[in-house]
């Protein structure tokens, strides 16, 4: 069932992120960004949480592909001593 207008209308009222924008209107004379504070600042949030998973997935991957590079050439190093020494 959709709801009714007027019910509606209250719910957008009851949003704190609203009231805050009301209560600085009616305060006196407020510039744009300090109106849009929230907005910009969720959005940095939400866009600076997604661009630091893709940068961990990224250095996890860098870390384990070092990882097996060293480890190769330990293994490699090792074997060319057990040659050297034993033969």
């Amino acid at each position: 069932m959709p709801a009714d207008p007027l019910s509606t209308t209250f719910a957008a009222l009851a949003d704190p992120t609203r009231r805050a924008i009301w209560r600085d209107l009616a305060s006196g004379e407020t510039s744009v960004t300090d109106l849009f504070f929230f907005l910009f600042f969720f959005l940095f949030l939400m866009f600076g949480f997604m661009f630091f998973h893709i940068f961990f997935v990224s250095f996890c991957v860098f870390f384990v592909f070092v990882f097996c590079i060293f480890l190769f050439c330990f293994c490699k190093f090792l074997f060319f001593i057990f040659v050297v020494v034993f033969s």
